[in-house]
């Protein structure tokens, strides 16, 4: 089975059409994508459940381990606001 006929969730399935009507670049919806898996497997549930104290603690986990970088930080920012924007997680402040 190749990579397009693999079914996909509704949850990414709606991120990646939200982020194709904001026009952002193929490379850019890939890091998403990718943060929003790392996300799910440090939660170990789908990230539509998570609370603002998840996301939280999914940053702080990164700093703490040394997986994020300054561009790291904006990119997880930037998915956050990504996924306010889906209106899919609450909203927090960073």
């Amino acid at each position: 089975m190749d990579k397009s006929s693999k079914p996909i969730s509704p949850l990414r399935q709606r991120m990646i059409d939200d982020m194709t009507m904001r026009n952002l670049k193929s490379g850019t919806q890939t890091g998403y994508i990718r943060a929003v898996r790392r996300l799910n497997e440090f939660l170990g549930f789908s990230p539509e459940k998570a609370t603002a104290e998840d996301l939280r603690s999914f940053q702080l986990h990164l700093s703490e381990t040394g997986k994020i970088r300054c561009g790291s930080i904006q990119r997880a920012t930037a998915l956050v606001d990504e996924l306010r924007a889906i209106d899919r997680l609450p909203l927090i402040g960073i």
